[in-house]
């Protein structure tokens, strides 16, 4: 066989990449001097490494996603992660003291919740509203099968008649079985501040 070709079947390829034709199909370009073949090499590599960096990029991106701002833990410090969770958030009970609040007081307002689920929740905020105005809020996570108590502070700054709620997972970070039991609301008198005669 001449040395200028090699047959590969029915394609045959002529030296320094020039096409022939035979068998009725086009024979594709071959590099044939090094500095075709480092060419070639050279971007294969360099895909290599934007793969490489893009690879690393993500894997970043989801450590970084996943490393939110923890301010307490409640009951656990592990998640379950991904939003396919089966469970439950509820409010079991909410008080105050003291009572009588008066204007002026800082109110602490005690809640009970529990967290019904084969794994640990992933995290939530819970909010204590006045009036619909949000006015303390924590953020945490709860172990499997598992209940809390905590208390968020709001400062009574002038009297009259509140509406006091406490809402579970108010950003809607978890997806439950049932979100009607996550809210209990209290409506209070503040008192005016007693005149001293």
């Amino acid at each position: 066989m001449d040395k200028k070709y090699r047959d590969l079947g029915d394609l045959q390829i002529a030296g320094k990449g020039k096409s022939v034709i035979k068998g009725g199909i086009l024979a594709k370009k071959f590099p044939q001097t090094s500095e075709e073949m480092v060419g070639k090499i050279n971007k294969s590599k360099l895909a290599g490494i934007f793969v490489y960096a893009l690879i690393l990029f993500v894997i970043g991106a989801i450590y970084f996603l996943g490393s939110e701002n923890k301010n307490i833990t409640m009951g656990g410090d592990t998640t379950a992660g991904g939003d396919t969770i089966s469970g439950d958030l509820k409010l079991l009970s909410m008080t105050y003291e003291p009572k009588p609040l008066h204007e002026g007081e800082k109110g602490n307002f005690t809640f009970i919740f529990s967290w019904d689920g084969d794994d640990n929740s992933k995290e939530f905020a819970v909010g204590l509203y006045v009036d619909n105005v949000l006015a303390d809020e924590v953020t945490g996570r709860m172990d499997a099968y598992s209940s809390d108590e905590h208390s968020l502070y709001w400062m009574a700054n002038d009297a009259g008649e509140k509406k006091i709620s406490v809402c579970l997972d108010f950003q809607d970070k978890i997806l439950e079985r049932n979100e009607s039991n996550n809210n209990k609301t209290l409506d209070i008198t503040v008192h005016p501040i007693e005149s001293v005669a």
